[in-house]
């Protein structure tokens, strides 16, 4: 088929036909494409070659061709991605809705660059391919309100980790601004078309931030509580503390101790009493008292005692002998004495002693 496709340039009808039947082979032997992208390249790129006609045969054989790609082999991953991504950015809306299709079937709802490329596809020119994009974007959405509605305890969607997704898309959109496909708004230059892409974006946090308060955090705060730090602190009584407590008891510290009383002490004293004593001791004995001391005796000793002997006693001696000596001495006889004697002779023995005994010739 896909010969006769090359071959009837001229039968616009007759490919059209090959293209659909292709697509329904596919889908019946998905096994046949599934480690080879090659044939979905080659149909996305006859998309802007094909005729109007033509084309609506190739976008129906692609269609009937992407559920083979579900279970796509890993090292055909990154081919598919980089054909997807290419094609959301044509002129052609059937590429692009194609590229939304396969980003949706291909790939899981936790794929990051697939949900990148769904939300350039909400800012698209064409309704058909926005809505188709936005169905996809709010899929998990829809499977919360299924759960809900059906109370079945099913698994809750899948997503993509909130920061590699936001990291994913402000490296995107350096990368963006810097080429044709950059929007600018006044005085700001914009990666994305902000009347639907950001706004996708904000119904996009509000959802990731629902499943991580009603889903994520419980689930591992309960996983935390009920399995984590019973099993550890089982581990921890049961296994670590028994075979631990043993090991100290009956190995390192005996060896430690042993150690410290066969070794270190039986080296250690022995240097102590045998080098560093002595020789402390000699530097002590031999050197620092004899300095010492002879500095006393010869220098300190001398020094205050000729101070002592030269100036001090015979300046005070002196002073004692010439000044203060004859001075009280002076005062003594000249005045005291002298003063006290004229009275006892003049006034008080006269007065005080009668004279008697004494007659007219006495």
């Amino acid at each position: 088929m896909v010969k006769l496709i090359g071959e009837a340039t001229d039968e616009a009808k007759l490919r059209n036909l090959a293209y659909v039947a292709v697509g329904k082979i596919v889908r019946r032997a998905p096994q046949l494409v599934k480690k080879d992208v090659a044939l979905v390249q080659k149909f996305f790129d006859a998309m802007s070659k094909e005729d109007p006609e033509t084309r609506l045969g190739v976008q129906e054989s692609l269609s009937l061709m992407a559920d083979a790609f579900k279970d796509i082999d890993p090292s055909c991953q990154s081919l598919m991605e980089a054909l997807i991504m290419q094609n959301i950015e044509q002129d052609q809306p059937q590429s692009r809705l194609m590229s939304v299709q396969y980003a949706r079937t291909v790939f899981p709802s936790d794929h990051i660059p697939s949900r990148y490329i769904l939300l350039l596809a909400c800012g698209d020119t064409k309704e058909d391919v926005r809505v188709e994009a936005m169905k996809a974007l709010h899929i998990a959405q829809t499977k919360e309100k299924e759960i809900e509605k059906n109370s079945t305890k099913l698994p809750p969607p899948k997503l993509p980790k909130f920061t590699d997704m936001m990291k994913y898309i402000s490296e995107k959109g350096s990368l963006r601004v810097k080429t044709q496909n950059k929007y600018v708004i006044g005085n700001n230059t914009l990666p994305f078309i902000p009347q639907a892409t950001y706004e996708q974006v904000n119904d996009i946090v509000p959802s990731h931030m629902s499943l991580l308060v009603d889903n994520i955090i419980p689930t591992h705060v309960s996983l935390f509580v009920i399995d984590i730090i019973p099993t550890h602190v089982s581990l921890f009584v049961d296994d670590i503390i028994p075979t631990y407590v043993p090991l100290l008891v009956d190995d390192i510290i005996p060896i430690h101790r042993s150690l410290f009383l066969d070794d270190i002490i039986p080296t250690h004293v022995p240097l102590l009493v045998d080098d560093i004593i002595p020789t402390h001791m000699s530097l002590l004995v031999d050197d620092i008292i004899p300095t010492h001391v002879s500095l006393f005796v010869f220098d300190i000793i001398p020094t205050h005692v000729s101070l002592l002997v030269d100036d001090i006693i015979p300046t005070h001696v002196s002073l004692l002998v010439d000044d203060i000596i004859p001075t009280h001495v002076s005062l003594l006889v000249d005045d005291i004495i002298l003063t006290h004697v004229s009275l006892l002779v003049d006034d008080i023995i006269p007065t005080h002693v009668p004279i008697t005994g004494l007659g007219p010739d006495s």
